[in-house]
């Protein structure tokens, strides 16, 4: 990608306004790529959810070609009221802010060209890379001059000349995204807050389960941590996920956004109905429901029609879940819908660290994890995902370990809480058997628990976890 040259409102090549002669007659241009910001603002426009992963990290001062960034803090004025991003809405808004004229030609057909010339929408969060880091760079040659004539000042004492310097350089890379030192007082005055909050309202900090044996013993899920839960295949994660702690919090009018890479939107609705209404999945697929169970079906779709929920199904091998991509998703959620009270991941172990990369799974956890981490606190969302035993490991006869998963280290490191499924005598074919839910990992804030859950497999639920409504 060209990093050199720098297209002004009327296109002609500057250099960048203080340029840097390193040999004579050899001057250095700011450094910036036109292709970058353009597949930038192509990528959004051909995929428009992109946008909300990156406006979080990426502003208007970042493009260095003007027109650029005309339409990017277009868009971001668009966004911000709810609108849809496109060719008609940006060129339209573009034009009633009265800055058609930084255009040559109009400016659809300048958004329609830059959509044309976009290689692919996929890599638009790698572009978008891109641009943030040479608009770092572009910042630090600023702060150079800057520094530079600090130094040369010899009135001012060194030791401001150092801190103004410091200020200087966290400023251009971005001081939050850099290590911060706090001093004892702001510790105790942010907890002093956070504790009067939590006072006030104790579910600021979380989610209560409203499952009274773990309710009672003050076990919740956290703002701002991975939760896990695991189990052997066949033994009702992703029913308990779903059909008890989803349903719970969706009974209670919270906001829930459920992301799959194991089964598609019809999958997951079929079984939230199943667990609602207490009717077995094959009824339910096979259309053999009684008039009564008929009842109970209408009676469940009424309710669950006032659910504050959102499935998003990944199940595309070519662009699958990472933690990238549940940011972006939750984003964009939260941007329409309001604060997001509960994000369940159903498929850790098929999940990736970016779209290409490959690598063995225990390795690919080592960077999964911190990713997701750092999703939930940044989204401030409990974020609670489904994860496999190893079947090696998984002896249904025997109490499951953090080793006995895949990626157990990796988990036992990252992982805030690990939960784990387990009955002591497994046989599919008994319909009804009691399961254990044991925690495996607590960091702090909830005890460790060994709790006996009664699975009703007709209804594919666990009642005995599951509120009334």
């Amino acid at each position: 990608m060209t990093q050199n040259r720098r297209p002004n409102q009327g296109g002609k090549i500057v250099p960048y306004n203080q340029g840097v002669t390193v040999n004579p007659g050899v001057l250095l241009l700011a450094p910036h790529s036109p292709e970058a910001e353009e597949a930038v603002i192509g990528g959004v426009l051909t995929d428009p959810e992109a946008f909300y992963g990156i406006a979080s990290y990426l502003k208007p001062e970042d493009f260095h070609v003007n027109r650029l960034a005309i339409v990017w803090e277009t868009m971001i004025r668009i966004a911000d009221r709810h609108e849809s991003l496109d060719v008609v809405t940006v060129s339209e808004e573009i034009r009633a802010f009265g800055k058609a004229d930084q255009f040559e030609e109009k400016a659809r057909g300048f958004l329609v060209n830059l959509i044309n010339r976009t290689p692919t929408s996929i890599h638009v969060e790698a572009y978008a890379r891109v641009v943030e880091r040479l608009a770092i760079r572009r910042r630090l040659l600023t702060v150079a001059d800057e520094i530079k004539t600090l130094a040369f000042d010899e009135q001012l004492p060194i030791e401001k000349v150092t801190g103004q310097s410091e200020e200087l350089l966290f400023s251009a890379t971005g001081r939050a995204n850099r290590e911060q030192e706090f001093d004892m007082q702001q510790l105790l005055d942010d907890h002093s807050a956070y504790v009067k909050e939590v006072t006030d309202n104790p579910l600021v900090a979380g989610l209560k389960l409203y499952i009274p044996d773990l309710d009672d013993e003050g076990v919740m899920i956290f703002r701002g941590d991975v939760h896990i839960l695991a189990a052997p295949s066949g033994q009702g994660k992703s029913s308990f996920l779903l059909n008890t702690i989803a349903i719970n919090q969706l009974r209670k009018n919270k906001l829930v956004v459920i992301i799959t890479n194991e089964m598609d939107e019809t999958g997951v609705i079929r079984r939230l109905i199943c667990g609602e209404s207490a009717i077995s999945e094959e009824k339910l697929r096979q259309g053999t429901m009684t008039p009564a169970e008929q009842q109970r079906y209408a009676q469940a779709v009424a309710r669950m029609s006032k659910w504050r929920m959102l499935v998003v199904s990944q199940l595309n091998p070519a662009n699958p879940v990472t933690p990238i991509t549940i940011e972006r998703t939750l984003r964009r959620i939260e941007h329409y819908y309001g604060p997001i009270d509960l994000a369940i991941v159903d498929g850790l172990k098929a999940m990736k660290h970016t779209a290409s990369y490959e690598g063995e799974q225990q390795n690919e956890l080592k960077l999964i994890l911190p990713g997701l981490k750092n999703v939930a606190k940044l989204m401030n969302v409990p974020l609670f995902c489904a994860h496999h035993m190893n079947r090696q490991n998984s002896k249904k006869t025997k109490p499951p370990t953090l080793e006995g998963m895949y990626g157990g280290s990796a988990i036992e490191q990252y992982a805030d809480t690990v939960w784990a499924l387990w009955r002591e005598e497994y046989d599919p074919m008994i319909p009804n058997q009691p399961s254990h839910l044991l925690s495996l990992k607590v960091r702090s804030g909830t005890p460790y628990f060994d709790k006996v859950l009664q699975f009703n497999k007709a209804a594919n639920r666990y009642d005995s976890g599951l509120i009334t409504f």
